[in-house]
C-alpha cells in the first residue's frame, strides 16, 4: 500500500487560497477606490498677502455658470407693471387713499390751466385728485401709446411726461402724470389735467 503525500498537495493548496485571498482583497480595495475617485487636495483660503487672481479663459468663462451676487437687504422697487396696475386699481376704484403711501413728504403738484397747487403734503394731493372723478366708473389706462406721450411731450406741459412717469388717462377725457425722481421712487411731482388742455 504507497501513501499519497498529503502534506505538500495540502501546502500548495494553501499557497492558492491565499494567493486567490489576496487577489480579491486587491480587487475590492481597487473597487472602492475607484468608486471614491482621485483624491482631492483641498484649496486654501486665500489671503491678504496672495496676489490677483489670474482671470479666467475664455473656454472657462463660456462653460462657467455665474455665481450669484449676494441679495442686498433693501427689497427692489415693485415692477412698472405692477405699480401701473395698483394706480389703475386706485384710480378706478376711488380709493385713492391706497396711493398715499407712493408719495413723497412734499409733492408739487400742477393742475393744467388753473394755476393751482405748488408744493402740498401727500393726503391733499390725494384730495386735488378729486378733480379727475376717480370712482365714477370711468376706466384708466397706464399704458399710454408712444406716440400719445410724443404728443404730450412736445406740448406746453412737456416737463411734466419725463420717462419714468406713471401716465393714466381715463375714458372720460383726465389725465394724471406721476412723476418720481426716479423709477421705482416715490412720487414727487404730480401733474393733472384734461386731455383737450394739453
Amino acid at each position: 500500500m504507497t501513501e499519497t503525500p498529503t502534506a505538500p498537495r495540502r501546502s500548495r493548496l494553501v499557497w492558492i487560497l491565499a494567493a486567490v485571498l489576496a487577489l480579491v482583497i486587491v480587487f475590492v480595495v481597487a473597487f472602492f477606490l475607484l468608486q471614491r475617485g482621485p483624491a482631492v487636495d483641498p484649496v486654501p483660503s486665500p489671503t491678504a498677502t496672495e496676489g490677483p487672481t489670474p482671470s479666467p479663459s475664455p473656454s472657462e468663462t463660456a462653460t462657467a455658470a455665474p455665481t450669484p451676487s449676494p441679495t442686498a437687504t433693501i427689497s427692489p422697487p415693485p415692477a412698472e407693471d405692477a405699480r401701473a396696475a395698483n394706480f389703475v386699481d386706485a384710480m378706478t376704484s376711488g380709493n385713492t387713499a391706497a396711493l398715499e403711501g407712493e408719495l413723497a413728504n412734499s409733492i408739487f403738484v400742477a393742475q393744467a390751466a388753473t394755476g393751482c397747487c405748488g408744493d402740498v403734503d401727500p393726503v391733499t394731493a390725494i384730495n386735488l385728485l378729486d378733480y379727475v372723478n376717480p370712482g365714477s366708473g370711468a376706466t384708466w389706462n397706464f399704458s399710454i401709446d408712444e406716440a400719445t406721450l410724443a404728443d404730450y411731450r412736445s406740448g406746453e406741459y412737456a416737463e411734466y411726461f419725463p420717462p419714468q412717469a406713471l401716465v393714466g388717462q381715463s375714458s372720460d377725457g383726465f389725465l394724471v402724470s406721476f412723476i418720481p425722481a426716479e423709477p421705482g421712487g416715490l412720487i414727487e411731482t404730480l401733474l393733472i389735467a384734461l386731455v383737450i388742455v394739453l
